[in-house]
């Protein structure tokens, strides 16, 4: 044995495993792999207690461990599926996701499922995890045969696909004059005019995003403003409210348009019972210290986890970045001699990151008002803004306990900061007069997407900053609210949708 005098960043890595209840794993836990660029406080601060008597000797005696608080933390960059489990644990939710159904062979044109439920004529589904790229594509579903197949064309037989083998819906495609865009009321919609369809079906959400129009010649709306990113009021059988366009639609009868929607997995932060409190488990290999026998790591757990802040920076020309930190009850050690807990450990699966130049299509800070689609930009262009989730979680200590037995969590709170270029003065004023603000950001890369919605805020600051030689720019600080005041649907803070697919003219 060749025992190594210190260890590299290079021999680390780090994983994490949801728990079924706070420090116990599941019977068969895969640790899935995170990618970070630095550590913050990761592991278990140790508090002692030095005793102190009075005496001649005017000395202290020796102290004792009397607390331990755990923590776990890190920054990473921005991706589409590097982060998206772990974001069902800031939000204390469950994804609302779309439709989608496990697929146990292929043939023919046919994806075999036990269940087609949520699957109709008209989706587009999209497959996942298929050995053959042309079973990953995006289909129409033309025909379904209950709870035993879906239709679709393109397809390559694949008797045995992957276990984890699905077809996810991600939008819906409306045949020629079924879609039109009425203007008439305060808020625009889009109406169906078929038969035999319900929009309520297709799982959407009031507060969500959607995306009108598809690449192919005909799939889109001839006025260009009402195809795009919209956001839903209300859906009925046969009408969608939109409450939210970048530019004002206009009303059109959608003859001869075969129209294609698309929609994403959503994830909001809940009330009442779809509170949904995760823990985690997280695995740090810090290396191999015997130098002959490169397969024996030793390792840090940081255990009963849950999360607590998250921080979105987005900065002028650079890649998006996030911290996320975790309150854990106690952080646990493994030898060499010990191993690995047990478990499935799958390869990090590299995936290009989001950047603020290219990748963001969509960023706003604007007024509401009632009655009004149409949101106004309090700035042209903005430098940066961040913003921060927070559960305002902290341990809960008991006598004869190191470390935590549990956690209370707090408020869930949403707040952030940006910076201006200045322009007018009116934006100053909307500031002083305490109007509603809305702020949206939107990403797309490789035709996917994410949707940050936050209906209504308060924005704070505002005072413009005047350099020698420099442009003028107003620093802005900003809190997130629940936006019931909007109606049913809206009793949230924020509203992420992730976009599974988006057509290229996202993009």
């Amino acid at each position: 044995m060749t025992l190594r005098t210190q260890m590299d960043s290079g021999t680390t890595g780090l994983r994490y495993v949801t728990e079924t209840s706070p420090g116990v794993l599941p019977v068969d836990p895969v640790w899935i792999p995170v990618a970070p660029n630095s550590y913050a406080d990761f592991g278990s601060s140790i508090t002692t207690a030095a005793s102190q008597p009075i005496s001649l000797n005017r000395q202290s005696e020796k102290g004792a461990v009397v607390d331990l608080n755990a923590t776990a933390g890190w920054s990473m960059d921005f991706s589409f599926e590097g982060t998206k489990d772990l974001m069902q644990g800031f939000m204390f939710a469950d994804y609302r996701y779309k439709a989608y159904q496990t697929v146990t062979s292929v043939a023919s044109n046919d994806m075999l499922m036990s269940s087609t439920a949520g699957l109709q004529v008209g989706c587009l589904a999209i497959g996942e995890n298929f050995a053959n790229p042309e079973n990953n594509a995006v289909n129409e579903v033309q025909a379904v045969t209950l709870d035993t197949s879906v239709t679709l064309s393109g397809l390559v037989d694949e008797a045995s696909p992957d276990a984890d083998a699905k077809l996810r819906v991600v939008g819906h495609h409306f045949p020629a004059g079924e879609l039109d865009i009425d203007t008439s009321g305060s808020y625009p919609k889009i109406v169906y005019t078929g038969v035999g369809k319900d929009l309520t079906t297709l799982g959407l959400n009031v507060g969500e995003r959607i995306y009108i129009g598809g690449d192919e010649a005909g799939t889109q709306f001839v006025n260009a403003a009402n195809n795009g990113f919209k956001r839903i009021k209300s859906i009925t059988a046969t009408e969608i409210v939109i409450d939210k366009s970048v530019l004002p639609m206009v009303g059109e009868t959608g003859t001869g348009l075969d129209i294609k929607l698309f929609f994403g997995d959503v994830l909001r932060n809940e009330t009442g019972e779809l509170i949904k409190t995760r823990t985690y488990q997280f695995e740090r290999v810090l290396g191999y210290p015997d130098t002959t026998n490169p397969t024996l790591p030793q390792a840090q757990y940081v255990v009963g986890s849950i999360a607590n802040e998250l921080r979105f920076s987005y900065g002028a020309a650079s890649i998006i970045s996030l911290d996320m930190s975790f309150v854990s009850n106690d952080d646990e050690i493994r030898k060499t001699s010990d191993g690995l807990k047990a478990g499935t450990r799958p390869t990090l699966v590299e995936s290009d990151k989001f950047n603020s130049t290219e990748h963001v299509k969509y960023v706003s800070m604007g007024i509401v008002n009632d009655g009004d689609y149409l949101i106004t930009p309090l700035f042209a262009f903005l430098t940066d803004i961040e913003f921060t989730i927070n559960n305002n979680v902290s341990p809960n200590k008991a006598i004869g306990v190191l470390g935590a037995i549990g956690a209370t969590v707090g408020n869930f709170d949403v707040t952030g900061n940006a910076e201006a270029y200045f322009s007018n003065v009116e934006a100053l004023e909307v500031v002083r007069q305490n109007k509603n603000v809305t702020i949206d950001l939107v990403s797309v890369k490789d035709n996917q997407g994410i949707s940050f919605d936050m209906p209504l805020c308060t924005v704070g600051e505002a005072r413009p900053n005047v350099e020698l030689n420099q442009t003028i720019k107003v620093p802005l600080s900003f809190q997130a609210a629940n936006a019931s005041r909007y109606g049913d649907g809206y009793d949230h803070t924020v509203l992420i949708t992730y976009f599974n697919y988006l057509p290229t003219a996202a993009e």
